[in-house]
């Protein structure tokens, strides 16, 4: 497991720096969960060179299908190879399936397979085994826009009614042989809550250096907190209730741009940033913007530009171990995210930070662009990588 989760670090930080190239001065959200998760599936049901493609994508090497002590009883299944790769993940995502009242993470993945091919009910079944994710036959060909209306309703259903239309009309065709969807929706408990009764408009600088107003929570308390030389900023962990997971948020400094951290970032300085031999706790007064970000994303042209390029390619495609033959590709890898900050996480009540009025506290205002990351404390897998370039309630592009 810990290989695994070493090269989820990896493919986490890769993904995030290929996303930010294409969303310049925007917000954006790396899930790297869920990305693993659509790769994964589609590596399941590969062969020979698209397979290897995915695999050197996902970072995860030749020889790392090892068995621990701890893999535990999902460490093989008819599926897979013991430790393999996909055991592996079926035993992260159980963990993280794990529901709480405190916290609601919601993941769901769908393939639609043209009915023009013959796809394996070996494959099928392993794909809702291993990803609890379902295989649904439809007809591209003769009933195109009610595919579209259907695949919309999937979508809407597993976001909450959040997202609507994720494919417009005309945005598929009678050609389309095999689409993935990949959907999450987040929302986490504080363990400490912020007040809303101090929640402000205040000042915060976006990635135009433009200022603008916005909500701003505020509380006061004892923070882990890193400075970091270079680059230079400061990092703040935010414990989600009962420590199941943290939000890094990552603040530059002065004249230092959130893209010029992307752009030098490697998995060894993102995991130094956030080591707790590199974090104190200090008394400090936080002011940080609430927002609701709701995005969608093609996965296609970043997966090729990370190396899998085969399986959207005729004639290249090797998707023998999901149809039996090579005539099969991927016409789209569709994401779609809609995550939560706010000044509790959930309607219910429960624990509050007890504020302490007198006494120095030092004073962090994450009041320009910022990064966050959050991470599962019991696997340290990375969930969400993401950039705040505008802090709105609700956006989609």
């Amino acid at each position: 497991m810990k290989h695994f989760v070493q090269a989820n670090g990896m493919f986490a930080v890769d993904l995030f720096k290929r996303q930010q190239q294409e969303n310049s001065g925007k917000n954006f959200i790396t899930f790297s969960l869920g990305s693993t998760m659509a790769l994964g599936m589609l590596w399941l049901g590969s062969d020979k060179a698209t397979a290897d493609e995915i695999r050197k994508a996902l970072h995860f090497w030749r020889g790392l299908e090892t068995v621990t002590p701890t893999d535990g009883p999902h460490a093989g299944t008819e599926c897979d190879i013991p430790g393999g790769f996909h055991s592996q993940f079926k035993r992260i995502l159980t963990i993280l399936n794990q529901h709480s009242k405190y916290h609601m993470l919601k993941i769901g993945g769908r393939i639609y397979g043209s009915k023009a091919e013959d796809f394996l009910e070996h494959y099928i079944k392993c794909v809702k085994e291993i990803y609890n994710s379902d295989f649904e036959k439809v007809d591209f060909r003769n009933a195109v826009e009610e595919t579209r209306r259907n695949m919309n309703s999937w979508v809407e259903s597993k976001t909450n009614g959040d997202i609507k239309e994720f494919f417009p009309p005309q945005s598929l065709d009678q050609s389309t042989s095999l689409i993935l969807l990949n959907t999450t929706s987040f929302q986490g408990r504080w363990k400490f809550p912020f007040n809303p009764r101090n929640t402000y408009r205040g000042v915060f600088w976006n990635c135009q250096d433009q200022s603008i107003y916005v909500d701003m929570m505020t509380q006061r308390g004892r923070f882990k907190i890193a400075n970091i030389p270079s680059p230079s900023m400061k990092v703040v962990q935010l414990p989600y209730y009962d420590d199941i997971m943290f939000m890094y948020i990552f603040v530059p400094g002065n004249r230092l741009s959130t893209d010029e951290i992307i752009t030098n970032l490697t998995p060894e300085k993102l995991q130094s940033c956030i080591d707790p031999a590199n974090m104190r706790e200090e008394d400090l007064k936080i002011s940080f913007p609430k927002f609701k970000v709701k995005m969608n994303y093609s996965m296609k042209d970043v997966f090729s530009k990370m190396g899998v390029k085969d399986l959207f390619t005729p004639g290249k495609a090797d998707l023998s171990g999901m149809t039996g033959n090579t005539q099969a590709m991927v016409s789209q890898i569709s994401q779609s995210i809609t995550f939560t900050v706010n000044e509790d996480g959930v309607e219910a009540a429960g624990a509050s930070r007890t504020e302490v009025v007198d006494g120095a506290f030092s004073e962090l205002k994450v009041n320009k662009e910022f990064i966050f990351l959050v991470k599962h404390k019991a696997t340290n897998f990375i969930m969400f990588l993401g950039r705040i370039c505008m802090p709105k309630w609700e956006e989609l592009p």
